[in-house]
């Protein structure tokens, strides 16, 4: 079975709406959605949080690309291992 990754970030007046989701069964070690949520808000002077398959959040949009950049690079070292 494949990991499915979706990370979408809806901006509204200068705010980030964010939401994280992947596929929840197949593999054992998954990387957490909510975890990665976190560090992301964090840098982007937002707050999230959710379950290791689902979370959402939100912060201010500067730095929003590379801290983006940093979450795809976090998932692609992932994906590698697995």
């Amino acid at each position: 079975m494949q990991i499915c990754i979706i990370l979408t970030a809806n901006i509204v007046d200068n705010k980030v709406n964010l939401i994280f989701a992947r596929s929840s069964k197949g593999h054992e070690n998954q990387v957490e959605m909510n975890t990665l949520l976190k560090l992301f808000a964090s840098k982007i002077g937002g707050k999230g949080g959710g379950i290791p398959n689902f979370a959402q959040g939100g912060g201010n949009v500067e730095g929003m690309e590379d801290v983006f950049e940093l979450i795809v690079k976090e998932i692609e070292k992932f994906l590698k291992k697995n």
